[in-house]
């Protein structure tokens, strides 16, 4: 378990702090099968992965 603090201060001098209580979990072990190239694919393809249940997060930048 982690501990974030926050302060801020603005132009008036006015301040606060804030913290909150995270808990970092190791990164899991993944598997997506065997490498496989696809080029122009003219159907969907269905790719399978362990563990099952996760989600994908993508950097739109």
């Amino acid at each position: 378990m982690h501990t974030l603090y926050y302060s801020y201060t603005d132009i008036n001098a006015c301040s606060n702090i804030d913290s909150l209580v995270v808990t970092v979990f190791d990164l899991p072990i993944v598997s997506a099968g065997n490498d496989t190239t696809l080029c122009n694919q003219p159907v969907t393809v269905q790719f399978n992965g362990l563990p099952s249940g996760g989600y994908m997060v993508r950097n739109p930048y």
